[in-house]
């Protein structure tokens, strides 16, 4: 009894669907198994951003910076505490010569005038304190400034260094987990090829070209997406 040639050219469609549904379903589960092993085999060659900070003195930069707004803050404490006592003292002068009666004996004269005496050479030493305190404050906001932009640079150099050796990382785990998952796909497209030509015999026809272009196709695909993701 004769083969009907439509039907086995239906057969043999179908067959090549099969064929390529199957080819693609491994290699995608050979290329998702290619990416996890170069992701743990290169695990720890990944960078750490602590290397690169440490490289760029970051840490040292901070500690100045830190040092140099602790100092500052304790001078504008002083500043302001002399600052009160300055206040406290010209009001004490004030009251204390308010209090000196009209017609004041001798040893009332000399007390009052030693105590206003007392109270302006303090005042004048607050004073001298304040100026000193003040200059010293500008120094050291100068200091703090110094050492903040030495931070930010800092961290800046920190950050693009990492940020390009972790893309350079990125980009050789791609290459590999493409190099990897393209040896797995080949041997794929040979245990096809075969299927093919297996069909071929028993069926009488097969399209073997149809498989592999497909398979390839999707292969591409699948390089170009890991290299763009």
């Amino acid at each position: 009894m004769g083969t009907n040639p439509g039907s086995n050219k239906v057969a043999l469609c179908w067959l090549d669907i099969v064929l390529v549904t199957l080819v693609v379903a491994c290699g995608l589960a050979v290329w998702s198994a290619s990416k996890r092993f170069t992701r743990w085999s290169h695990q720890y060659d990944k960078p750490v951003k602590e290397t690169f900070e440490q490289a760029s003195n970051l840490p040292l930069r901070r500690a100045e910076l830190a040092m140099a707004q602790k100092e500052l803050d304790k001078i504008q404490a002083k500043l302001v505490e002399e600052q009160m006592e300055t206040v406290l003292l010209t009001a004490e002068i004030e009251a204390d010569s308010g209090n000196i009666p009209d017609k004041p004996k001798v040893a009332q004269e000399s007390k009052y005038s030693e105590v206003l005496r007392d109270h302006h050479i303090k005042l004048d030493a607050a004073g001298a304190m304040i100026r000193t305190l003040k200059s010293d404050a500008t120094q050291e906001m100068q200091r703090m400034i110094r050492a903040s932009a030495a931070a930010f640079d800092a961290q800046h150099a920190a950050d693009v260094a990492y940020s390009k050796c972790s893309q350079k990382f990125e980009i050789r785990n791609r290459i590999r987990t493409i190099a990897l998952g393209s040896l797995g796909w080949l041997v794929l497209l040979v245990l096809a090829w075969f299927g093919c030509g297996l069909a071929r015999k028993s069926l009488g026809q097969g399209h073997p070209s149809f498989v592999l272009m497909t398979s390839i196709l999707f292969l591409a695909a699948l390089c170009v997406y890991e290299l763009l993701e």
